[in-house]
């Protein structure tokens, strides 16, 4: 019971100091990542950030690449990413 006291408490002293801080607003270029549909290039104003080497980077989809073939949400394209049975993986953050 004390530690749902405590979670509970330590909620409302973030709930309280998120609402006197304020919200900030992050702006991105490009965030539905539009870009040219291809295997191994991040969409326009993104960097591979994956970091393994011998690894690709993210993929532009739908490109066929990989099999996939399904349609974007928002736009043309969107940013395919990888987790391999290797313990690597895709990352791309904004440049």
């Amino acid at each position: 019971m004390i530690w749902l006291k405590r979670t509970l408490f330590t909620a409302l002293i973030c709930v309280l100091f998120m609402h006197l801080h304020g919200q900030d607003t992050i702006s991105l270029l490009n965030p539905s990542f539009e870009g040219i549909e291809q295997c191994c290039n991040p969409p326009f104003f993104w960097d591979d950030c994956g970091g393994f080497l011998n690894e690709t980077p993210v993929d532009v989809q739908p490109s066929g690449a990989f099999g996939v073939n399904c349609p974007a949400h928002h736009e043309k394209t969107y940013m395919g990413m990888v987790t391999r049975r290797n313990n690597t993986w895709s990352a791309c953050p904004p440049n």
